[in-house]
């Protein structure tokens, strides 16, 4: 009699298994005239049901809760990062031109060795209920830093709106103007919405630590660490590794970390 094999049993032994990966849309800030979107305004991108990805304007202003601190990733404009939850994990650094693995080491030798800035992509809950996750980069770093510490005694971020919305900076060396967010604290959430909130706070966290089994079960170049190497082009789909880009200048980066506004030493501290 033959055997009989499962689909699973099939693709474990095949080597044809693929992650159970989760997704979410993102948000991208528009700092510089270079970003998609109206200049200091927010995009979010989310696929359709055909896979493609579908931009929607929100404006200049976004309101939302903070409810995962989210992962850090080291960025230039020739070199990215997968994401981190922190420094202590290996770090796979793949090159932009055709996304392919570079190098992997260290978190901070990688950053030194590459000249690359840190960026966070924490998660957000919107006013529509949906969750997406928000590219915060080096001029804006340690604003965002600085606001997470901000709640202190019995208060926490999750619990209060957030109102994010561009401040205008000028090039110092170049001219012309660049955009940072600014985090300013709104009203405390009403029991419904925090009741939702708070679900939706472990349920993120649920979906982010089965991405990290899937990744982790099915990683070859990685095994000492959750992260899944990102190895396909943002731009034909979108997945829950692939970078969230704030497109902003190298030099709009370079001088916030000159005036100190590059959130190393906050990162270090959190």
């Amino acid at each position: 009699m033959t055997k009989e094999y499962t689909k699973e049993e099939l693709d474990n032994a095949s080597g044809m298994n693929k992650p159970n990966i989760v997704t979410w849309p993102s948000i991208k800030f528009a700092s510089t005239n270079r970003g998609m979107g109206e200049l200091g305004g927010f995009t979010l991108l989310s696929n359709d049901e055909d896979g493609k990805l579908v931009p929607k304007d929100l404006g200049k202003e976004l309101k939302a809760i903070i409810i995962n601190r989210g992962k850090l990733r080291l960025k230039s404009s020739e070199h990215i990062s997968n994401e981190v939850s922190s420094a202590k994990e290996l770090t796979l650094i793949f090159t932009k031109e055709k996304f392919r693995l570079y190098d992997k080491g260290e978190y901070y030798q990688m950053k030194e060795k590459y000249k690359l800035s840190t960026h966070q992509i924490p998660y957000l809950y919107l006013e529509d209920g949906t969750i997406a996750k928000l590219g915060v980069s080096p001029s804006s770093l340690s604003g965002f830093w600085e606001y997470l510490k901000s709640f202190s005694g019995e208060d926490r971020i999750y619990q209060f709106w957030t109102t994010m919305k561009a401040s205008e900076k000028e090039y110092k060396k170049m001219g012309g103007t660049y955009h940072i967010l600014d985090f300013i604290q709104g009203e405390k959430l009403e029991d419904d919405i925090q009741n939702k909130v708070s679900e939706a706070i472990m349920d993120t966290n649920e979906k982010i630590k089965a991405n990290n089994e899937a990744r982790r079960q099915t990683d070859t170049t990685n095994t000492d660490s959750d992260t899944y190497p990102d190895t396909y082009p943002e731009e034909e789909v979108q997945r829950d590794d692939i970078p969230v880009i704030d497109v902003e200048s190298d030099e709009a980066n370079k001088e916030a970390q000159e005036a100190g506004k590059s959130g190393e030493s906050i990162e270090q501290e959190y």
